[in-house]
């Protein structure tokens, strides 16, 4: 197949040349349709066709991630994605965002941890990448330690400090962090439910369904009166842990920075510590009935409380 008699070859080259630059910026969809533009004016250029191939299953690689991401087959994302990466480590801004949809996706399954590794790695191939410093910070949040809220209180800041539209404004985040971090010291209800600071009212709820019914005084039979205990005690952690942070006004207290024995005093403004302790207090549901009356909700009446 000749080429395009009004074409030469110096256009082709260019369209090469402008291939090569996008992809060494990132930019690899627009790769491959500079590198298709070469082929059609000189469908025999062994070498374009050669780097074409290349590129475009690096792309398609990509492409069946972000398919599998928005169709929410995270963990089939994160296979796709890596494999992507394993087809060229060698460029570094191309990888930062492949690192970087990663650690979405891990955060999407929650998986916080792993979300912050690969926000490591996106950073370390491109230290600007924003949206891997802002995935980094709001994981390490809600990851919820001491150590981790200080690591996204840095992030934050430094996000901050940029003032870049791209993330926008940082300060609501940074007086939210610096906030749970002056609560780290108190009870941690979410570590109680076992969930992130990112858990949304459905996580909330099958929390508490798994570890209610876990520690429940009807399934303690058999058990020794030490084990007994320990399940009364973590059955009534758990049952204020949700009653809180269920609702939706003593959660947003909570995090804000009121104390637990506070969030019934209406003079407990948010973000006002304990403001008039005292007046108020948290007397809180009794645990059995808060149990029944979230099964009947559920759908899963607890009239003879039997269990399967």
């Amino acid at each position: 197949m000749m080429k395009s008699s009004s074409t030469s070859n110096s256009d082709i080259e260019l369209l090469q040349l402008r291939g090569k630059c996008l992809y060494a910026m990132g930019d690899v969809e627009n790769s491959v349709k500079h590198y298709q533009q070469a082929l059609r004016c000189d469908p025999d250029n062994t070498l374009v066709r050669t780097e074409y191939k290349q590129i475009k299953d690096i792309n398609d690689t990509k492409e069946r991630g972000n398919t599998a991401y928005k169709e929410g087959r995270y963990e089939d994302a994160i296979n796709e994605w890596e494999r992507c990466i394993q087809l060229d480590r060698n460029n570094r801004q191309f990888i930062s965002k492949i690192y970087s949809n990663k650690a979405n996706a891990y955060a999407k399954l929650r998986k916080h941890e792993d979300a912050v590794r690969e926000c490591n790695l996106s950073l370390r191939a491109n230290s600007d990448n924003l949206k891997a410093l802002l995935r980094r910070a709001e994981s390490n949040y809600a990851i919820g330690t001491e150590q981790s809220l200080q690591e996204a209180l840095k992030d934050y800041e430094a996000l901050h400090e940029r003032n870049e539209s791209e993330v926008g404004d940082m300060s609501k985040k940074i007086k939210q962090t610096k906030t749970a971090i002056k609560m780290a010291g108190r009870k941690d209800l979410y570590k109680i439910l076992e969930v992130g600071r990112d858990a949304d009212p459905d996580d909330i709820r099958k929390a508490y369904r798994k570890l209610a019914l876990k520690y429940h005084p009807d399934k303690q039979a058999g058990k020794s009166e030490a084990e007994i205990e320990t399940a009364s005690t973590k059955f009534k952690a758990v049952s204020e842990a949700y009653e809180i942070l269920s609702d939706p006004e003593k959660k947003s207290k909570y995090d804000s920075g009121v104390d637990i024995e506070d969030l019934d005093n209406p003079h407990a403004g948010h973000g006002g510590g304990g403001g008039f302790g005292g007046h108020g207090g948290h007397s809180g549901i009794d645990p059995n009935i808060l149990f029944q009356m979230f099964m009947q909700q559920q759908g899963g009446g607890h009239g003879g409380m039997r269990f399967g």
